[in-house]
Parts: C-alpha cells; structure tokens; sequence
C-alpha cells in the first residue's frame, strides 16, 4: 500500500520516508511532523518504500525492521544508494543488541525501541538538542543502568563476585573495582 501526506504549499520542504505497517495518516508523531512543515511519505513495506524513493528526495527517514516483504536493513541501504545526507532512524519493536549494529552498519543513525515518545523519537531523528528538562526525565544515565544490571547480577550469584564475573563476561578484579565503587552497594 502507497501513500503519501502532504500539505499543499508553494516552497520546497525537507521530506521525511516512514516505512511501518503500525503508523499511518492519523499517528500523532505524522501530525506532528507536518506541523513542523515537513513532507511526510508513509510506506506499509518495502516495495511501497522502494516507489517512495523513485518519486521523492528525502532528508530523513523512520523505519521498523521486519516486513512481510523483505526487513528495514533492505530500505536503509537502498535508501542511502539514492541520498547519501539521509539521517535514517530505526523505530522497532525487534530492538536487539545485534539488530542495532547491524541496523547502525548499515548506515542507521540511531535505533529506537517501540514504545519511545513522539517528542523524543522527533527529537533524535531531527538530530536537536537532549539537554531540555523535558528530556531529562525520560533518559537514563547509562552507568545507573550498567550498576543496577550488576547489582542484580550479583544478587543472583549470591554476593559471589566470581560467578558473577563469569556471568557477566568480566574479570573478576574488574568487578570487584567495579563493586568498591558502586555507593548503592557499599551501604
């Protein structure tokens, strides 16, 4: 299924390609985009996306990964043949660590899980700036996640830093720096 939204006007806009079965004209991230006077092509897979690139040039593109038609690794690589300067976002609901370097290898800007915010997926795809107070809620500082997976991982080895280091593919000293340095488990 092809379609397309547009908003009559006499300039030339900036395009944006959305390739997902799961966003149409009524998606509040769609209505948004064209506020922000952007072109907006929806494409249901595939072979609509590939009829979206022979017709128009785009800035930036949003895809999922898996199509009944082939996946989203397909619609980035024919997509930065025909515009290098494309800023491609992966929007999935199959966000895996390998699907991530793999979607990034192949020229992704960045990999977004499903659900994330209108305004944040809008955000990055944009490339603007995260350091609002809007923003800041909904990110997480990585080392917070890495100390709580660790924590976790500890807990279930029983405070055994050895098997957790086996688990946790680390050297066992590391670890335990690691550890040492953690305020929320030296409490």
């Amino acid at each position: 299924m092809l379609r397309e939204i547009t908003v009559n006007s006499g300039h030339q806009r900036e395009a944006v390609l959305i390739v997902d079965r799961e966003i149409d004209m009524s998606s509040t991230f769609v209505n948004r985009l064209l506020m922000d006077g952007f072109c907006v092509c929806i494409a249901q897979n595939v072979a609509a996306a590939r009829k979206h690139f022979e017709k128009n040039k785009f800035s930036f593109a949003v895809t999922e990964l898996s199509f009944d038609d082939g996946d989203g690794i397909e619609v980035i690589e024919a997509l930065l043949d025909r515009e290098e300067s494309c800023r491609i976002i992966v929007h999935s609901k199959f966000c895996t660590l390998g699907n991530a370097v793999h979607s990034i290898k192949a020229g992704a800007r960045d990999v977004l899980p499903k659900p994330t915010a209108d305004d944040l997926l809008l955000a990055i795809l944009l490339d603007r700036s995260l350091r609002t107070p809007e923003f800041s809620i909904s990110l997480t500082n990585p080392e917070l996640v890495r100390n709580k997976y660790i924590k976790e991982t500890l807990g279930s080895c029983n405070s055994s830093v050895g098997r957790a280091a086996r688990k946790l593919s680390m050297n066992r000293r590391t670890l335990q720096r690691i550890v040492k340095r953690m305020p929320a488990l030296n409490e």
